[in-house]
């Protein structure tokens, strides 16, 4: 936490946050695209591009993942941890060196750690995927596989520590009062699939379709040159079904209802790379389904037709692809109705523009003075202008709530208390 060190340090954490989480996803795509279907590095940077606006940009919450520093880094911040873990565990299974395997199980225990004792929406589908590579490596005989096990250990102990924690009986009768009854274990497993159908809406979005249409002739690149046949799609998506709903069970279960908006950053992140996972193995299916019978792919009329019209793969009509694809954003960015809310780059553009993020930090400068020069106890004034992706909360009037009672511990003074 940045702000320790002083009020002035605290941007730091946003800075942080947005970094490690464009790096984790970037790197993620670039180990599956490079190491698993051996992608030319052109077609690999492309994909890295599309998947990481994907997830940066259109995350959630992005007040309460990268402008509100705690929630922020215990969501976004370990699911980041989570995707990189997920990096090495495939490098582990892919590259060879005596040296190099020695410093990726270092790296994944390390990762292991930070993963399995987190959150536990990141603790509980990291799980699921790492034993699921495990499973998958064992199943086609590679013995690198096994060069998983002591992370994954770390990660069950970490895992099993987290959920034991004496606080967690204290931290879930306070969360209690923001949610409804306790689920029963089999029931919340069950409704977290619900939960996810319910969802699909709002985390998927015209953009998200409209960048993965983008993509496909890349994606067709990439396929079409990879040794790998995509078998068992249809194994593959009823495996990704269940990891994306595990992200609500946990919450269900202790809270009843699907989440906060900090939980449904880190399961949101975890849809969308689901969802390009699968939308590349698909597209590779079907591309090798149709050489292998030797009929012709039934989508060569139409892919021929839309290359036509487009100008994919005609250096002369180059332009007119671009053109369409900046056309096709342009269109999904004006339809959204919370434009601000829902695209991270133009809410922070939003509220600088307007001149709402200027006017809210000199109202917190005056406040931090008044109470710096008060005395024992301090009145200050409700703040005017509240910037939705800077302002998570206020003081309240009573100086016993718990905000209130921080503010007076950081700054020793008995208490602090807004007047109005």
């Amino acid at each position: 936490m940045p702000g320790v060190w002083g009020e002035q340090y605290y941007f730091w954490g946003p800075v942080f946050l947005i970094l490690i989480l464009t790096f984790s996803v970037w790197t993620l795509t670039g180990v599956l695209a490079g190491k698993v279907l051996k992608s030319d590095r052109s077609n690999r940077i492309v994909l890295q591009a599309v998947s990481t606006a994907i997830v940066v940009e259109m995350i959630y919450s992005a007040q309460q993942g990268f402008y509100w520093y705690n929630g922020g880094i215990h969501y976004v911040g370990m699911h980041s941890f989570l995707l990189l873990l997920i990096s090495a565990w495939v490098c582990l299974m892919t590259d060879r060196g005596r040296i190099l395997s020695v410093f990726l199980v270092t790296v994944s225990m390390i990762g292991a750690v930070l993963a399995g004792g987190a959150n536990y929406v990141t603790a509980l589908q990291g799980l699921l995927v790492g034993l699921s590579l495990l499973a998958v490596g064992i199943f086609r005989h590679r013995k690198r596989t096994l060069l998983l096990i002591p992370s994954l250990l770390v990660y069950g102990f970490s895992f099993y520590l987290s959920a034991t924690a004496p606080g967690n009986n204290v931290r879930s009768e306070t969360l209690h009062n923001y949610g409804g009854d306790k689920m029963d274990p089999i029931l919340a497993v069950l409704c977290s699939f619900r939960e996810a159908a319910l969802q699909l809406e709002e985390f998927t979005g015209p953009l998200l379709l409209i960048m993965l249409a983008l993509a496909l002739p890349f994606v067709r690149n990439v396929v079409r040159r990879t040794r790998l046949r995509f078998p068992y799609p249809g194994v593959l998506s009823a495996w990704s079904v269940c990891v994306y709903a595990a992200g609500f069970t946990p919450s269900l279960y202790v809270l009843g209802h699907g989440g906060f908006d900090r939980t449904l950053n880190a399961v949101k992140i975890t849809y969308q790379i689901l969802v390009m996972i699968n939308f590349v193995y698909w597209i590779g299916w079907l591309y090798w389904k149709q050489r292998e019978t030797n009929r012709g792919s039934w989508l060569a009329p139409l892919w021929k037709r839309v290359k036509g019209a487009v100008g994919i793969g005609q250096e002369e009509s180059t332009l007119r692809f671009y053109l369409l694809a900046g056309l096709l954003v342009l269109a999904a960015f004006a339809l959204e109705k919370n434009q601000a809310g829902n695209y991270s780059s133009y809410g922070a553009y939003y509220y600088i523009h307007t001149g709402e993020a200027y006017a809210f930090h000199q109202e917190y400068l005056d406040r931090v003075e008044t109470i710096e020069n008060g005395g024992s106890s301090v009145a200050v004034n409700a703040y005017y202008f509240r910037p939705w992706f800077l302002r998570i909360g206020d003081l309240s009037d009573d100086p016993g709530r718990e905000e209130n009672q921080a503010m007076a511990r950081w700054y020793h003074k008995e208490a602090v208390y807004s007047g109005g």
